[in-house]
């Protein structure tokens, strides 16, 4: 059986994320996607091999 129909203004447990407008338009900047890059390990790292 299927649940409610979605709808713009649904609850919170919606599966369905809702995006505000103004984030759509929001600049990406160099840091930003700088910071969205995963962090490096550090050179010296050694894995923990049990």
């Amino acid at each position: 059986e299927a649940g409610p129909l979605h709808t713009p203004h649904c609850d919170n447990n919606c599966p369905i994320w809702h995006i505000d407008p103004r984030v759509k338009s929001a600049i990406i900047t160099p840091r930003l996607l700088q910071l969205s890059e995963p962090k490096q390990n550090h050179p010296d790292y050694q894995n923990n091999r049990e």
